[in-house]
């Protein structure tokens, strides 16, 4: 397995051949449970700004993987930009689990569009994802933040 697969498999969750989550990825449902809907825009834990916000974009039943929500994550610092460059960017597409999603979210702050890149984005994993070549995140927007900048380069 080539190290970004093998990198991107760690931090994935797919379906197993009988369509249960791997074990790794279990997780006690959130207590409490919020009502998420497409374009809600949240505050998260372990933002790196009090600017950044979760979108939620799409939300949806998956097989095997129960409920996904695909945000965007928008205003994230850019880490050393270049003169002249955008101070900030948008992850334009994030599956995440709704549990850990929930875990994750501090407070509604209100509705907002997503990032333009987030439909088409989102449209690539669904293929991507039936193809059995994408996954779920299951970890904080936070942690998937930090991942930009640590994928390991393709030779």
């Amino acid at each position: 397995m080539n190290p970004l697969r093998k990198f991107l498999a760690s931090i994935f969750a797919q379906p197993k051949n009988d369509g249960r989550l791997p074990s790794h990825s279990a997780k006690e449902p959130a207590q409490n449970r919020l009502e998420l809907e497409a374009g809600q825009s949240w505050t998260y834990r372990d933002a790196p700004n009090a600017m950044s916000r979760v979108v939620i974009g799409r939300l949806d039943e998956l097989k095997g993987l129960g409920t996904v929500v695909s945000v965007c994550i928008t205003n994230v610092p850019v880490k050393s930009p270049d003169p002249g460059s955008p101070e900030f960017f948008d992850v334009f597409h994030a599956p995440i689990t709704e549990d850990v999603l929930v875990d994750s979210l501090l407070e509604k702050v209100g509705q907002e569009v997503t990032s333009p890149g987030f439909e088409e984005a989102y449209l690539d994993w669904r293929a991507w994802l039936a193809g059995g070549e994408a996954g779920v995140f299951t970890i904080s927007p936070a942690k998937v933040i930090g991942l930009y900048g640590r994928v390991p380069k393709r030779a």
